[in-house]
């Protein structure tokens, strides 16, 4: 039987992340006033249209960085495969990483003291770095793989019967 499991997680924005989306959009609307107010104005003549193109292209760029900044994670569990994609304001995607369930070698609750001394080839990143946060080490044949994410209870059942049993047990305890 066929295992399938989707589960988006949101990415709490850093105060100073709030910070950087209100004065990118006090800095817009500044210039966009001061380029309307030149447009009125006609400081530059029959070239003052340039000044309302300006105001719009700011206004978009502006509104284009800030949805930007807008960042979710998908994690999608497909028969023993483990595939993350990186959503930007719900619309772009961008697969960053995939890893397979049998070749874990640890897994459980992140401790990123824990991991400090730790060389991997990859490290993914695909959630805020908190309590709930697991991890997931994978030696591949090729590279080693340090995932950080939050599993649900469902993609956690999903993941089960595909994780190595004594790395299952570890994390989630036996049964």
């Amino acid at each position: 039987m066929d295992s399938y499991v989707e589960q988006i997680v949101p990415v709490r924005k850093t105060q100073g992340e709030r910070w950087l989306q209100i004065g990118l959009w006090v800095a817009a609307v500044l210039l966009i006033v001061t380029c309307a107010a030149g447009f009125v104005l006609h400081l530059l003549g029959t070239l003052s249209i340039l000044l309302l193109a300006l105001a719009v292209g700011v206004g978009y760029g502006a509104y284009f960085l800030s949805s930007q900044m807008n960042v979710e994670y998908e994690y999608i569990f497909t028969n023993g495969d483990l595939d993350v994609d990186k959503i930007l304001s719900k619309r772009s995607r961008k697969r960053i990483g995939s890893i397979k369930c049998r070749d874990m070698v640890r897994m459980g609750k992140y401790d990123p003291e824990a991991h400090r001394n730790e060389t991997y080839n990859e490290k993914i990143v695909a959630c805020n770095v908190d309590g709930e946060a697991w991890y997931a080490a994978v030696e591949g044949e090729t590279a080693s793989v340090l995932l950080i994410f939050k599993p649900g209870d469902r993609l956690l059942a999903a993941m089960k019967p595909y994780v190595p049993r004594m790395v299952m047990d570890r994390a989630v305890g036996g049964n």
